[in-house]
């Protein structure tokens, strides 16, 4: 524990309060191996891991028995749970300054991370490597975590995932959120609709429910052309297993908020 130490205090905590809380981490990495069946080496690392990502020594020591829970839950190592979940709350920027508040985030992200993992056929892992690259559209954009990891899930029950799935739901986002000549004139064309009246971009499932009302009189090829047109070669496939389940993204989203908030 003496590196997490030195970690604590370069992160900008008295040595008082580092001796503290490593006290702490060592007394919890114990209990916790004991009680998870993880060693508690991989405990201590990712005790350090947390600090080295911006955690306080509170916020790690709150954060710790989630992380664990979520590990368990998915059946995915408890590093690589660590790295997703905080990496992804970065993406969605839900850092907090309080203890308080890096706890309950922490909790949500990993919570609706492992649901969707257990709910579809993507790993946590997988869903790390996918939000790495789609977290900051998904984001900036509007949605939702959970609407963002659920159609990751999705895409991966069809076929495509971690970096295909966020490389594919990133270009369908941005080609929604900025559509080119061509994109536009389709969306116009059939009369879809991508911002509510307030000027922001609805849900993914509101706006693939509308693809999938208004293009469903279209031939395959016809249809295929038309997604070519609007999401490239990049986002095509993306957007031709989204808009085939348009009702079961907001479905799985609203099932994983509800997951989150029992927990």
């Amino acid at each position: 524990m003496q590196v997490v130490k030195n970690n604590i205090e370069t992160g900008g905590e008295s040595a008082k309060a580092a001796i503290k809380g490593t006290a702490i981490m060592t007394k919890d990495a114990e209990q916790f191996s004991t009680k998870y069946g993880i060693s508690v080496q991989k405990i201590s690392e990712g005790y350090l891991d947390l600090v080295k990502r911006g955690y306080d020594s509170n916020q790690a020591i709150g954060s710790m028995n989630t992380l664990l829970q979520g590990s368990i839950a998915s059946g995915d190592d408890f590093n690589d749970v660590i790295k997703v979940t905080t990496s992804t709350l970065e993406s969605f920027n839900m850092r907090s300054s309080s203890t308080a508040g890096m706890m309950k985030n922490t909790t949500e992200v990993t919570n609706k991370l492992a649901f969707v993992a257990d709910k579809t056929s993507t790993g946590f892992q997988d869903l790390g490597i996918g939000m790495s690259y789609v977290g900051g559209s998904a984001y900036q954009a509007g949605l939702s975590l959970s609407e963002t990891a659920s159609s990751m899930g999705l895409l991966s029950n069809n076929g495509l995932e971690a970096d295909k799935a966020g490389t594919g739901l990133r270009k369908v986002i941005n080609s929604l959120v900025s559509p080119t000549k061509t994109g536009q004139a389709a969306l116009d064309e059939y009369g879809i609709s991508i911002k509510d009246a307030n000027g922001q971009m609805r849900p993914l499932s509101n706006i693939m429910g509308q693809f999938q009302q208004k293009l469903s009189g279209l031939s395959k090829t016809k249809k295929l052309d038309l997604f070519h047109g609007m999401f490239g070669t990049t986002g095509q496939q993306a957007g031709l297993i989204l808009e085939e389940n348009g009702n079961k993204i907001g479905e799985l989203a609203d099932e994983t908020d509800r997951a989150a908030k029992s927990n």
